[in-house]
């Protein structure tokens, strides 16, 4: 055998080593992409809040998606304090979702900040937060 022959024979060799090290880093690297599902787009509008202080609020919204909601949620947390109240958010078959909370248990102090958003549960596990809404809780009698 010339040693040209041998050039070629060990350049070949080089070639696929490098083939095969780049298609197992190519294997690698797929095996950790997340395959990408469908996200229903959701729309939020008419975010209302209405209350007659000492009495009750009430936390209103139009709430659109073309997959079918399995359960919504009402969230509210106080400024400055850690706990967030949930409650369950009924939606008509035309979106509007309303919830109306008594005042008397005293869980909103007078003159705070209320932050409250929308929390959705979707098919196949997908949820969705809406942005985060706030109004201030005044003496409005």
């Amino acid at each position: 055998m010339k040693k040209t022959d041998r050039t070629l024979i060990n350049s070949g060799k080089a070639y696929i080593r490098r083939f095969v090290a780049i298609l197992v880093c190519l294997v690698f690297l797929a095996s950790f992409t997340i395959p990408a599902r469908a996200q229903s787009a959701v729309v939020v509008s008419s975010v209302g809040v209405t209350y007659t202080f000492g009495d009750h609020v009430t936390f209103s919204a139009n709430i659109q998606t073309q997959a079918s909601i399995q359960a919504a949620y009402l969230l509210f947390q106080v400024e400055g304090q850690q706990n967030t109240h949930t409650f369950p958010l009924p939606i008509s078959s035309t979106g509007t979702a309303s919830y109306s909370y008594p005042l008397q248990n005293g869980l909103l102090p007078p003159f705070s900040r209320i932050f409250f958003w929308y929390h959705l549960l979707l098919p196949a596990g997908d949820t969705f937060d809406s942005p985060r809404y706030y109004f201030q809780y005044n003496d409005n009698r």
